[in-house]
């Protein structure tokens, strides 16, 4: 869907939206669209003679699912959240400063003529609502890094060594000062 501006100068759009899993590019992020994207809300043009701004206002609920980045098991998310975005247009030289934004809930982006994409729009917010790191928990502990179990669920004996042979000549020479 379109935010057309042209459209916008004679009415506010309103949306009420689902994506399917897959609809939506979440690659590269490491998360997957779980079920339904729900979109709800209303588009405004701000300023028809001005910036040209557009206000975006509505909530937006999926389940996500990526893999723990300590111990590799699964972790799903639920984004429920509100949105609130102001859109200025890049043809225009607008000062975003002369704006006032209420709240600190807003974000600012820009867009192109003839006006924002809602894909575009809800894609941006879910990756930004995401960890950039997932963990099932804050306590995770991990894999053990030789014999692979889950920490989380079992007990190992392992000796972690956290050592890294490209300091080995660095230590050597510490050593060999710390003699003389």
């Amino acid at each position: 869907m379109l935010f057309d501006i042209a459209t916008l100068e004679l009415h506010p759009i309103e949306f009420d939206t689902s994506f399917v899993p897959g609809e939506l590019n979440f690659s590269g992020s490491g998360w997957i669209q779980q079920g339904r994207l729900d979109a709800t809300g209303v588009v405004e043009l701000l300023e028809p003679a001005g910036s040209r701004t557009i206000r975006v206002c509505g909530t937006i609920a999926t389940k996500m699912q990526s893999t723990c980045a300590r111990c590799l098991e699964l972790v799903e998310i639920d984004l429920e959240e509100e949105i609130r975005l102001l859109y200025f247009s890049m043809s225009t030289d607008a000062d975003v400063q002369k704006h006032e934004v209420a709240g600190d809930q807003v974000d600012m982006g820009f867009y192109e003529e003839p006006g924002p994409e809602l894909v575009d729009v809800l894609q941006e917010q879910v990756m930004l609502l995401l960890p950039m790191r997932s963990v099932c928990k804050d306590e995770c502990k991990g894999i053990c890094e030789q014999c692979g179990i889950n920490r989380n669920e079992e007990k190992c004996d392992c000796v972690s060594i956290l050592s890294d042979s490209r300091w080995d000549m660095l230590r050597k020479f510490k050593l060999k000062i710390k003699h003389q």
